[in-house]
Order: structure tokens, then C-alpha cells, then sequence
């Protein structure tokens, strides 16, 4: 069965090597992902145990995605899942 990104629904690729490279394998490269960063809630993956300030400290995520994540093609995760839009309510 062939994997599709999440949310462009394109063929997904896990050539060795070729992430993220200039070629078709590279930006449909697989990964997974988190919907909403995990620093957003002062967590990190990369840094165990250590706890920074999160801009949703105080609520739960909005969205309901908080620990939710899927596989997406290396073109949405670097577009759109690293260059959020938030609406904050005025």
C-alpha cells in the first residue's frame, strides 16, 4: 500500500538518502509529524525532560490536535506545518 501525505494527498517517498533533495523522492520524502509543534506547549522531543514557556499553557490546543500527528511529504511539512497561521481571537 502506498503512503500520501496527510494534507496535499501526494505519493509519498522513503528513498535513503533523498529527503528533502531537489528531486521528486526528495520533496515527497515521508515523515511524520506532529499537526501542532510540540514547542507550542513548552515540550520538546529533542530535548527530554526540559520544559519551556508554550504559548498554550493556560488552555488546551484550540484545535484539539495537541500529541495528534500524521506523515507528510517533505513540501507541506517544511511550508506549512513549520509557517502556522494563528488566529487569536481579539
Amino acid at each position: 500500500m502506498a503512503e500520501e501525505c496527510a494534507i496535499c494527498g501526494c505519493k509519498l517517498h522513503r528513498t535513503p538518502g533523498a529527503y528533502g533533495n531537489a528531486t521528486i523522492e526528495g520533496r515527497s520524502g515521508a515523515s511524520r509529524h506532529h499537526f501542532v509543534p510540540e514547542r507550542f506547549f513548552g515540550r520538546s522531543v529533542n530535548r527530554p525532560g526540559t520544559k519551556t514557556e508554550g504559548i498554550f499553557t493556560s488552555y488546551p490546543c484550540p484545535w484539539e490536535y495537541e500529541r495528534k500527528s500524521d506523515v507528510f511529504c517533505h513540501e507541506c511539512h517544511e511550508l506549512l506545518l513549520h509557517n502556522p497561521v494563528i488566529e487569536c481571537p481579539l
